[in-house]
């Protein structure tokens, strides 16, 4: 399915949900299509930071519409498909958060945490076949401030139809039964008025007869002020309470995404001799060369990926091996009884457009200790070649740069 940018959102007024790590795109994505499919892991938008990092450009498949477009049908067809995803994602994650292994603990809150959304605007509809599934966007954000509702997509979530009253079997009443009926209503009668007798005589019944028992005003005006001054303690002690509540929430920072150049880059401290070495790999592992190649080569039996997006918008990696031209023809280290010491991932262009090129290296899964160096190689055939250099490792899982593509 051909993916693009469904809608560019902003990060004012709102506050991110978790760690950085638990929200990674990757992350929720994978952990719910391995366990309910790939229709559910299209649940979630990708999310890819603009330059300032106030913005976020949400992608996903193309042709995607606001779910507010939808007719009255459609609409709640894929409210209740959307309902019964989070029953069964929000399941998951309780079975995760039980488990006594810290790793599975930290995903279940991941993924309750990925069900949250600032509004229902965020609810977006993807065409799947006669049909639509749902796709959220600024999932695991939630607005900054104090009415902010967790919970959104809960009212999707369809309700148990309350069971009908039973309908009690009618029976003909008996004439021996009859006068214990009335005999208990007159008791009941009797009992109800020797209780408001009790109430109201030692005030309201004088001589036989009912009279007001006047109260003196002094005394009410006193209760009154009482109550007025009990109420000022109670809301005081309300406000101190709602202080109290709210700096027991930490506040989470939105922090900007480190900007990225966007003009041709210089090489860096890649080692370029490494260039003939990669270029002879792709060639020996059956990848192609062409107008332009993006080769990331490591040194490592880490599992990193490859992401490439065009001017356009489409991105290229192992989750969408062809588009804007480009071709994902080689991966490395998936499997790690199978990882190699000198793996190299490749994206080859045949024809390359001319602009801005996004490319990321993402650590999928760490096997080794410490910081890891990745090679980005550029490759052109009619042109010069270039090499940058990044690092992962640890908490940083993503080392992103942007590459200046001309004719």
């Amino acid at each position: 399915m051909a993916e693009g940018v469904i809608v560019t959102t902003s990060t004012e007024g709102l506050q991110p949900l978790g760690s950085a790590a638990q929200r990674s795109y990757e992350l929720v994505s994978d952990a719910v299509a391995r366990r309910f499919g790939t229709d559910y892991g299209a649940l979630f938008a990708e999310p890819v930071a603009a330059e300032h990092g106030d913005r976020i450009d949400w992608h996903g498949p193309v042709h995607t519409v606001p779910l507010a477009d939808l007719g009255g049908t459609d609409q709640a067809t894929l409210k209740a498909r959307l309902g019964e995803m989070t029953v069964a994602i929000r399941a998951e994650a309780a079975r995760l958060r039980d488990s006594d292994s810290a790793d599975d603990q930290r995903l279940g809150e991941a993924l309750d945490n990925a069900l949250e959304i600032p509004g229902t605007d965020m609810i977006y509809a993807a065409p799947v076949g006669p049909g639509w599934a749902p796709v959220l966007v600024h999932w695991a954000w939630l607005r900054d401030d104090a009415r902010a509702v967790r919970g959104v997509l809960s009212a999707m979530v369809p309700r148990p139809a309350a069971p009908a009253p039973e309908v009690a079997e009618q029976r003909e009443s008996r004439f021996p039964w009859a006068w214990l009926l009335w005999l208990g209503w007159i008791l009941l009668a009797l009992m109800i008025a020797a209780i408001l007798y009790l109430l109201i005589a030692p005030c309201g019944v004088k001589g036989g007869r009912l009279i007001f028992c006047p109260t003196d005003p002094q005394a009410i005006e006193s209760a009154l002020s009482e109550g007025r001054v009990a109420a000022d303690e109670v809301a005081a002690l309300e406000r101190e309470i709602a202080l109290v509540d709210r700096q027991c929430h930490p506040t989470v920072p939105v922090l900007p995404a480190t900007p990225v150049p966007d003009a041709p880059q210089d090489e860096t401290n890649a080692d370029p001799s490494n260039r003939d070495v990669v270029e002879q790999a792709i060639e020996e592992r059956g990848a192609k060369r062409g107008d332009l190649n993006f080769a990331l080569a490591w040194p490592t039996l880490d599992d990193i990926d490859l992401y490439v997006t065009c001017p356009n918008g489409v991105t290229v990696s192992y989750q969408n091996r062809t588009g804007c031209g480009g071709v994902y023809d080689l991966d490395a280290n998936v499997v790690e009884a199978e990882a190699i010491n000198d793996p190299v991932e490749n994206i080859v262009f045949e024809a390359a457009e001319p602009g801005i090129y996004t490319v990321r290296a993402h650590l999928r899964s760490e096997r080794t200790a410490g910081e890891k160096q990745v090679n980005l190689h550029v490759l052109r055939r009619d042109g010069p070649s270039s090499s940058y250099a990044g690092k992962v490792g640890g908490t940083v899982t993503e080392w992103t740069t942007n590459i200046s593509i001309s004719r």
